[in-house]
């Protein structure tokens, strides 16, 4: 951060620079997604605006193109058979979700103070859990099982239902799937292609210029919408940032494009 004087005034006005990241580091998904966030950050308080209008367009179009690269091998890898789990588990939790909310009516009023108890706990992840994106879906049926285990009242609610053999469904399809997903996607994340690492490194070069270009706009105009989209931009590279330094150092540079 700089402090940069007025030129008609005594106020001090703080200008916050855009902090560094290593997107070297970045795995091919997460670099896409960090792109498409900054992005968008960007588009949000106008790139003309911001006089940034080329800079802008000419990483979007790279952005684009790198997508394209990038979803022609993912498609082949996504086999019919992660499909088919990932099918297997929207349907054992629209079926349980069913179930449940039919035993909040019933005049059993046991059964139906256990069924409320676990719709509570449901409704504590949202609607429309099987039309989650797969790593969500996956992590919130982590966590519905997790509860239904080892709550000693949501187990004995899914016991009095009869629900314990479909959870037990719905965990292995989700275990299943999030092995098979895993697998099949993990060598591409890891991609070396001469055509991704080649991509990578000119969407690299116009990343940067866009980054010095706000920088120096930022120091030469007294405007505030600098500021507050350069903190934006830094929450977000923080994100990311974090996540790179709690990751296992990689033995070898594999899936790592040059700066």
């Amino acid at each position: 951060m700089i402090i940069k004087q007025g030129v008609f005034n005594t106020n001090l006005i703080l200008i916050t620079m855009i902090k560094s990241i290593n997107l070297r580091l970045l795995r091919n998904a997460e670099y896409l997604q960090f792109l498409k966030l900054f992005l968008q950050l960007v588009e949000a308080h106008d790139p003309t605006a911001l006089l940034v209008l080329n800079q802008y367009k000419n990483l979007l179009t790279e952005y684009q193109d790198l997508e394209v690269l990038f979803k022609q091998p993912l498609a082949h890898e996504l086999s019919d058979e992660v499909v088919d789990l990932d099918a297997l588990r929207d349907r054992a939790i629209v079926g349980i979700a069913s179930v449940v909310r039919g035993y909040v009516n019933h005049f059993d009023s046991a059964k139906a103070a256990a069924a409320t108890l676990l719709y509570n706990n449901l409704q504590l992840y949202g609607e429309g859990i099987s039309t989650m994106n797969y790593q969500a879906e996956t992590a919130t049926i982590t966590s519905i099982v997790k509860d239904w285990k080892n709550d000693a009242k949501l187990s004995a609610a899914e016991i009095l239902l009869g629900l314990v053999e479909w959870r037990e469904e719905l965990d292995n399809a989700n275990k299943e799937f999030e092995q098979k997903y895993s697998a099949r996607t993990a060598d591409y994340g890891n991609d070396t292609s001469p055509d991704i690492l080649s991509k990578r490194k000119v969407t690299n070069a116009f990343y940067y210029k866009l980054v010095e270009r706000l920088e120096a706009f930022s120091v030469i105009n007294d405007s505030p919408d600098y500021t507050k989209l350069n903190n934006q931009l830094n929450a977000l590279i923080d994100q990311y940032n974090t996540l790179l330094a709690t990751r296992k150092p990689e033995k070898k540079d594999e899936g790592q494009a040059p700066k």
